[in-house]
């Protein structure tokens, strides 16, 4: 999707700017609950019972998981190879992420 704007005067200028704060939180949304579905989907696949948690902190939304088991899994430890189950959805769960914000923007940007 492309968006163009033709601001005329340092009003509408004002009124893009404004736009500005709400659009980023609605994209984080919107960007973070589709990370999390593609990653819940690849914890049922792979059989990791940790629970998914979800952290908001500074403009940002982490989502992962702080069980010892589950990061071992994915990262490996001395004595075991890793068998990851997150970094493989990655590449695909990209496009479903921009997709969701996407569309989270054109319906913030159609209520103004």
């Amino acid at each position: 999707m492309k968006i163009a704007a033709r601001p005329a005067g340092a009003e509408r200028v004002r009124r893009l700017a404004r736009l500005q704060e709400p659009l980023a939180a609605s994209a984080l949304d919107a960007a973070a609950e589709a990370l999390g579905r593609e990653a819940e989907r690849a914890w049922e696949a792979a059989g990791v019972a940790a629970p998914l948690a979800r952290e908001r902190t500074a403009g940002r939304l982490l989502i992962g998981t702080r069980d010892p088991a589950a990061v071992a899994q994915e990262l490996g430890t001395l004595d075991r190879a890793p068998a990851p189950w997150l970094a493989s959805v990655l590449p695909a769960a990209r496009a479903r992420v921009r997709a969701a914000v996407r569309t989270a923007v054109a319906r913030m940007l159609s209520k103004k």
